[in-house]
């Protein structure tokens, strides 16, 4: 595989000559890369990182079934490639978001290729290279299904043209994220530097879905089948840049939309290497400063609301400090906050931006606002995470507590969870229900609302045996078939309570009814300990 990536760039040594890198250098640290990604200590580990790539992209294929039907139903070539290519960009997006920030923005390498006389150019476009490579990799496999039907339908020659939109779409995704954390290092510092990151991170995966229903309105329905209606704002949208290439009509619109697919990833990849690169390498360092003083008074000021909200909120001392040190966790660890809250907003925003499209659409309301399973689903899949921290040097003192369960630790940490993360999401569809439809949808709200804390408590079962805070958060990568199976019998599990509740609502207090069982449920979950009674207290190290 190495050698096939290393091939295709020697194809294009020109263009990075042209560009004003040195090819050399940067196809050297490439390779690198590439030999260090499955090389390891021992060859049980190599196999298991072996495995671990191999599930990664089963689990993408997997994804990739899902995305079949559309290549399956709709007729028009258009509407299919238009609606896969949006996929594409949400989908990759995210992943640069999620699993790539942090080797674009990595700064280990630096004592050691920034010390010799290396083009920083070179190390800047090894770095993209090296994530593209992954990032094509998994939309293939993503879109690999899609590719195989449509070459069949519609015959073969508009596979290659298909792949090369994908790498183009993967080109300006990652390039324009670089461009973005360019200027984002450019302009702060220190701390406020990293909460910045977070921000634009969880900001961007939201503007991709909002850029996504913007192009879902653009299809309409036509004698039973899907049309897209080419729109000026088009020209904003990549995924219809490259559905253009898929129209033999040459209007003035569709003309600019397909040089725009071609001119955009040329026009970034030579800013970016011939302008931005050399200033990104030198950026990083600014990741390395301590950042602001500590101001101690409001330090001991905040330490003592959160010791009165946890007494307020736990029944033991053990749950206590576990909540304490839960919230302080969550508020300062970035790498599990960008695993977490960009996925975690869109389920909080997407119910709203759906139930928007309705109102602009004159449609009327009725059990819309049950698309808050939607933000139950995301923000209960991530309590697997919460034994993952970027911190986990301390994780030993587990071994040495008195105790022989999880038990109350585990309600601490859940507890902090739901109150830092999943209350100010709920907030957003809750708050927003309420305006667009009115208080008529509140019981329906507070039954979704108690079904995600069982959900919450539930999940908290496959980390049981494990203590919180206590493997490297590198590792939660390292299981993403195993991850992404028990997500999807999460999202299985709420969407046959979303019908039943749905079914519920034709009888007479039958929500009532649901809300009372959940609140019961609620109750015997949280106060006993028979679910962990089989669930011993594992060594952390």
């Amino acid at each position: 595989m190495s050698s096939g990536i290393l091939w295709l760039v020697d194809r294009f040594k020109f263009v990075f000559i042209k560009a004003g890198i040195d090819f050399d250098q940067m196809r050297r640290i490439l390779a690198l890369k590439l030999v260090m990604d499955t090389r390891r200590s021992n060859t049980s580990i190599q196999d298991e990182n072996k495995n671990t790539q191999v599930m990664a992209l089963l689990s993408y294929g997997l994804m990739g079934l899902f995305l079949l039907v559309f290549s399956l139903v709709m007729s028009d070539l258009y509407v299919k490639v238009g609606i896969l290519m949006s996929i594409t960009l949400v989908m990759m997006s995210l992943t640069m978001i999620s699993d790539f920030s942090n080797v674009i923005l990595d700064i280990r390498e630096k004592s050691v290729l920034h010390t010799k006389p290396i083009d920083p150019k070179a190390i800047s476009a090894a770095k993209v290279l090296h994530i593209l490579n992954y990032m094509v990799l998994y939309t293939m496999a993503l879109m690999l299904p899609s590719l195989v039907a449509i070459s069949i339908k519609h015959g073969l020659y508009v596979l290659p043209l298909m792949v090369l939109a994908f790498i183009c779409i993967n080109f300006i995704v990652v390039f324009i994220t670089s461009i973005l954390y360019v200027i984002i290092l450019k302009t702060f510092d220190g701390e406020k530097l990293k909460d910045i990151i977070n921000f634009f991170q969880i900001s961007l995966a939201i503007l991709m879905m909002v850029g996504y229903q913007l192009f879902n309105n653009t299809i309409i329905v036509s004698d039973m089948n899907l049309v897209i209606v080419p729109k000026w704002y088009h020209v904003l949208m990549p995924s219809m840049w490259y559905a253009s290439w898929f129209i033999r009509e040459n209007t003035l619109l569709l003309l600019v939309l397909k040089i725009l697919g071609v001119v955009v990833p040329v026009v970034l990849f030579w800013v970016y290497s011939k302008y931005l690169s050399k200033r990104f390498e030198s950026y990083l360092s600014k990741l390395e400063e301590s950042g602001e003083k500590i101001n101690i008074t409001k330090a001991n000021h905040k330490k003592k609301r959160l010791k009165a909200l946890a007494k307020l909120l736990t029944g033991s001392r053990q749950e206590e400090a576990s909540f304490m040190l839960a919230m302080t966790m969550l508020s300062k660890d970035r790498k599990l906050k960008v695993m977490m809250l960009p996925t975690m907003a869109l389920g909080a925003c997407l119910p709203i931006i759906l139930t928007m499209r309705m109102v602009l659409s004159g449609l009327d309301l009725s059990n819309e606002h049950l698309w808050i399973y939607m933000t139950v689903a995301m923000n209960s899949i991530y309590v697997l995470y919460l034994v993952h921290t970027e911190h986990a040097g301390g994780a030993w003192l587990y071994d040495v507590f008195p105790y022989d369960n999880y038990f109350d630790i585990h309600k601490g940490l859940l507890k902090a969870y739901l109150l830092k993360y999943v209350l100010p999401m709920l907030m957003i569809p809750l708050v927003g229900f309420v305006f667009i439809i009115g208080p008529s949808v509140l019981l329906d709200l507070l039954c979704a609302s108690l079904l995600l804390i069982i959900i919450v408590r539930i999940a908290g079962l496959f980390i049981a045996a494990q203590a919180p805070f206590s493997l490297d958060v590198s590792e939660a990568t390292k299981d993403k078939g195993g991850m992404f199976v028990k997500n999807m019998i999460f999202m299985t599990i709420v969407a046959v309570l979303a019908f039943l509740h749905m079914y519920l609502k034709k009888l007479d207090y039958g929500v009532t009814i649901l809300t009372c069982l959940y609140l019961i449920i609620n109750i015997i979950i949280w106060h006993t300990k028979i679910f962990y009674k089989s669930f011993r207290k594992e060594g952390v190290h």
